[in-house]
């Protein structure tokens, strides 16, 4: 827990050092508001007054992220200095103006409503066999979508979709999104910046020549790359998914990423909250009920915090199983019962995860 990774608080104390300063960018890390006040809280145990404490934190968070950062802190009485990668700009300031305002409230920039998004990772089963994936899968849940009344995105593979054609245009005629999950579900990351770009533009003109046009890509196991990102933003897209966080450990909001050119185009990642099915119900074991009750606690967590979008992510090969198919409807049940949530598609949800982040930001660093 302590930010200063290998330091003796202490002993730079007897050392006669006269200032510490934590590095405080716990978004950098996969860490919490939480977290960098306790991490506080424990530097100054440590320290007794024996030096002035400070902590450095980063500026290219979002307003609403910068507010909660610093009330979470308010109570540690730490002044508090902040860096940023980039040029400082009048617009940045200003962010960080306002967000001082809204240091003591979590209301700036809340969002009006939580959208809630179930993605399908429309691919090969986990050995990546096509054999063993058939178009009931996809029907099963469409039905339960259509007796729901909720639309989804199917992040699909650009060759399964060569596959199963037939069934998701069904799935498009009946409202739900078509989106992109590579070709063959490869890890992107794995490959060299060209084989990126070529899997991305395989992908992408297969699904188009399939008559989709998809505006949103998800990388296999969020396998994203800088360069890849890139190539999505030179092909169109709107949206990425290739990111996921544990709302019960960090915290992690939609946000815009910018062509490494700097010719000021971006796309927009909307991440998905882990655990995911496969994560709950073949890595960490557990059964319908305890997989339901999971999810239930951090839809009521981002909900409550007024957080944008609430992306579920399952897969179709599992999700159709009866036991499986039961835990999603009582999901999508729990969800529309609240009347903070509302069901989306996956661009629905980049689009309202755009609109909190203009009105989040200053005028200045809008795309």
């Amino acid at each position: 827990m302590n930010t200063q990774s290998g330091q003796d608080l202490e002993k730079m104390c007897l050392a006669g050092v006269d200032e510490i300063v934590l590095m405080g960018y716990w978004d950098d890390w996969g860490k919490s508001t939480t977290w960098l006040a306790e991490s506080i809280a424990m530097a100054r145990e440590k320290v007794e007054g024996e030096a002035r404490l400070s902590v450095l934190l980063d500026a290219d968070m979002s307003r609403r992220a910068t507010a909660a950062t610093l009330a979470a802190i308010d109570g540690e009485e730490t002044e508090c200095g902040w860096f940023l990668y980039d040029q400082w700009t009048r617009g940045r300031l200003d962010l960080l103006h306002r967000a001082k305002r809204g240091r003591s409230s979590m209301d700036a920039a809340q969002t009006s409503h939580t959208t809630v998004t179930i993605r399908i990772d429309t691919e090969p089963d986990y050995e990546k066999n096509y054999d063993e994936v058939d178009p009931d899968m996809i029907t099963k849940l469409l039905d339960l979508f259509r007796e729901e009344g909720i639309h989804a995105t199917f992040v699909t593979c650009a060759r399964l979709a060569e596959q199963q054609t037939d069934v998701l245009r069904q799935a498009e005629r009946e409202g739900h999104e078509i989106a992109v999950h590579a070709y063959d579900h490869e890890q992107i990351d794995a490959l060299s910046e060209e084989e990126q770009i070529a899997v991305i533009d395989r992908a992408t003109d297969v699904m188009r020549g399939l008559g989709f046009h998809p505006t949103g890509f998800g990388a296999p196991r969020n396998s994203i790359t800088d360069a890849a990102r890139d190539r999505l933003i030179e092909r169109g897209y709107f949206y990425d998914g290739s990111a996921a966080f544990d709302p019960l450990e960090t915290y992690l909001e939609p946000f815009l990423d910018l062509h490494d050119s700097g010719d000021g185009r971006a796309i927009v990642v909307v991440p998905f909250v882990i655990p995911n099915d496969w994560d709950a119900r073949f890595l960490n074991g557990l059964d319908p009920a305890a997989t339901l009750t999971e999810w239930s606690k951090r839809l009521e967590k981002m909900a409550s915090e007024k957080q944008p979008c609430f992306v579920l992510d399952i897969h179709q090969w599992s999700a159709s199983r009866d036991e499986d198919l039961e835990v999603l409807r009582q999901f999508i049940r729990i969800a529309k019962s609240r009347p903070d949530c509302r069901f989306a598609t996956l661009h629905e949800a980049a689009e309202h995860a755009l609109a909190y982040l203009r009105e989040g930001e200053a005028p200045a660093l809008r795309p």
